[in-house]
C-alpha cells in the first residue's frame, strides 16, 4: 500500500513551487540581533497537538485513496518520465 502511495505521487521535482521559510526566519533573526533588537521566539504545543493520537493506518489508506483521485494514468506517467 505504501508504495502504491509513493508511486502515485511521484512526479517531477520542481523546486520553485517551495519556500525555504525556516532560512527566511533565521535570516530575519540575525538581522534584527545585527541591529541590536532582542527577538525571543518560543513554540509551545497547542491543546489540539498535544495528546493526539493519530491511526497510520487509517492515514495511509485516505491519502492513497486521494492520491489515485487525483494522480495520473500510469500511461500518462510513463509519458511524463520520458
Amino acid at each position: 500500500m505504501a508504495k502504491e502511495l509513493i508511486e502515485s505521487l511521484a512526479c517531477d521535482f520542481e523546486p520553485d513551487k517551495y519556500q525555504d521559510n525556516y532560512r527566511r526566519q533565521v535570516m530575519a533573526l540575525i538581522e534584527s540581533k545585527a541591529d541590536h533588537h532582542q527577538h525571543i521566539v518560543t513554540r509551545q504545543a497547542t491543546s489540539e497537538t498535544k495528546g493526539k493520537v493519530i491511526d497510520i493506518m487509517a492515514a495511509l489508506e485516505a491519502s492513497l485513496a486521494k492520491a489515485k483521485k487525483t494522480a495520473p494514468s500510469k500511461s500518462r506517467r510513463k509519458k511524463l518520465v520520458k
